[in-house]
């Protein structure tokens, strides 16, 4: 059974991770949608590899960039703080939540507004900077 994630922060390093798991497994994950701050053409190049249906960046002045890089895919590009939502509460059942900061907390709300799972990073971010 494939189980459908939306990757929120596909661009960054816990969402890159999620990406190698996904592709090592296409027969258990199926990605949905995907997002990210600014990083148009890490974006695109995620839906080429995932198929998802719904890309995000979230700096809306970088919209046409992005629309403009999933021409020919079967891919939605879309921008802003609505469409973050949106991607949070798509028809995925389980939702990576890898925005950083205060920005991810719109869109995990909104996940769990949906009644989605959500997968948090739940290490301290001080305690990794004590470590580096």
């Amino acid at each position: 059974m494939t189980r459908k994630i939306a990757i929120l922060g596909a661009t960054g390093s816990i969402g890159k991770s999620t990406l190698d798991l996904v592709e090592r497994n296409p027969e258990r994950f199926s990605v949905t949608s995907v997002t990210a701050a600014t990083s148009v053409e890490a974006l695109a190049d995620v839906v080429r590899r995932t198929g998802a249906k719904l890309a995000v960046v979230a700096d809306e002045s970088r919209y046409s960039d992005l629309a403009e890089l999933l021409v020919g895919t079967n891919c939605r590009a879309a921008a802003g703080e609505e469409a973050l939502l949106e991607a949070a509460g798509d028809d995925s059942e389980l939702v990576i939540a890898a925005i950083v900061g205060c920005a991810g907390l719109g869109p995990v709300m909104a996940s769990v507004d949906a009644g989605k799972t959500v997968a948090l990073d739940w290490r301290n971010p001080a305690a990794r900077r004590q470590r580096t």
